[in-house]
């Protein structure tokens, strides 16, 4: 398909920001507006997003199946990484992360409850 409303454009962001311009400009509801072209720029639209997801999942992939650093391959394979280690970490000490966060939610609801009673009985 030839582009026509979406020309050269290579980011998401950039992509969704002319997507809504031209929704503004061409929506049927509108003065001017019809729904053949919102159609078209629909279609348009939804090819390019298409297109930007893949070439991003292709990067990503890529990136995965690159060969290691010399920084990773002195490591050697029985050293895990440093992001291996903090995510064991993180697994390992869970119930106690999650008690913390229960801990202090607890204790802000408490604080709050208090000063709105304290609040409420001034009035």
């Amino acid at each position: 398909m030839k582009l026509h409303y979406f020309k050269n454009i290579r980011t998401l962001a950039v992509l969704k920001e002319r997507y809504h311009e031209l929704l503004f400009k061409h929506h049927s509801d509108r003065n001017g507006g019809d729904d053949e072209t919102t159609k078209a720029i629909n279609a348009e639209y939804a090819e390019v997003y298409e297109r930007i997801m893949n070439r991003l999942e292709n990067k990503v992939v890529k990136s995965h199946n690159t060969p290691p650093s010399p920084q990773q391959a002195e490591q050697g394979p029985g050293k895990p990484s440093f992001t291996d280690t903090l995510k064991n970490e993180v697994n390992e000490n869970r119930s106690a992360i999650v008690d913390g966060i229960t801990d202090l939610a607890g204790t802000l609801i408490n604080t709050g409850l208090k000063a709105v009673n304290n609040y409420l009985k001034k009035k």
